[in-house]
């Protein structure tokens, strides 16, 4: 067992680490012009890592400072503000609502918590970043589509987290 300055000196370092990657991959995602979305869902097995090695406390403090250096690095952009309200924040939400242990509850509070983010988005694009979001076509459709991809997302960030508690365990126990 670690004694107590060792484990903060250890979830200092690793959080730097995790911090580190993290804005870099909001940095990438905000560049490239493909693979945006997967770039940000990998933001998230970060903080679901964090939260599995170094705990909540200090992978909020790893959210707060990637969200802030991303916003210092890359600007007001699309990537950032969906790295702040959803990739990010969504490792959090879904280690609280799954601690429910009632999935039709947890999936109507996952789906309330993104289309609260979907709106807040929109809104936010719509303030600061105007003719960005020009969606054509019927906008039921494209709602649709996020529905089903985010559904495919937690369920991406279920099969990352399983694996991961598994390696990890595996690390420490030697």
């Amino acid at each position: 067992m670690m004694d107590s300055n060792k484990s903060k000196a250890y979830a200092a370092a690793l959080g730097g680490m995790l911090t580190a990657l993290g804005a870099l991959l909001v940095y990438i995602s905000s560049i490239l012009p493909t693979s945006r979305i997967f770039l940000e869902g990998l933001t998230s097995c970060i903080i679901v890592a964090g939260i599995t090695v170094i705990g909540t406390k200090n992978s909020a403090a790893v959210y707060a400072a990637t969200a802030i250096l991303a916003f210092l690095i890359g600007g007001l952009r699309l990537t950032t503000i969906s790295y702040a309200l959803v990739f990010g924040l969504y490792g959090f939400v879904k280690y609280y609502i799954e601690g429910l242990n009632r999935i039709v509850l947890e999936y109507v509070l996952k789906l309330a918590y993104f289309n609260l983010c979907l709106a807040a988005m929109f809104l936010i694009s719509r303030l600061f970043l105007p003719n960005l979001l020009d969606i054509k076509g019927a906008v039921w459709v494209v709602l649709a589509a996020a529905q089903f991809v985010f559904l495919l997302y937690d369920y991406m960030l279920s099969a990352f987290a399983t694996y991961f508690r598994k390696r990890f365990d595996k690390l420490i126990s030697k």
